[in-house]
């Protein structure tokens, strides 16, 4: 699944196949969104905004938007949970 996909509040974990191995897992819960499927995240326990840890191509040059280290691509690989707000 693809963080395009989840709703406003859908509960979420980042996809394990590129990330380490951890005897836990962080749930995220999704906060905000546009329209090409992109938007942020908090942390579910603490509430801090979160970052991809898939790296993504920064903004074009020139472009009229700067990104924000905590924007999250459309295309970000993740696992939806169930739960939401």
């Amino acid at each position: 699944m693809r963080f395009a996909d989840l709703k406003l509040g859908d509960h979420f974990i980042w996809a394990k196949e590129n990330l380490p191995s951890e005897d836990s897992v962080t749930v995220y819960v999704k906060s905000a969104w546009s329209e090409e499927g992109g938007g942020f995240a908090i942390d579910l326990f603490t509430h801090t905004d979160c970052m991809s840890p898939f790296p993504h191509p920064p903004y074009r040059a020139g472009s009229d938007r700067e990104e924000l280290k905590e924007w999250i691509p459309g295309d970000t690989p993740v696992i939806k949970l169930n739960g939401a707000f």
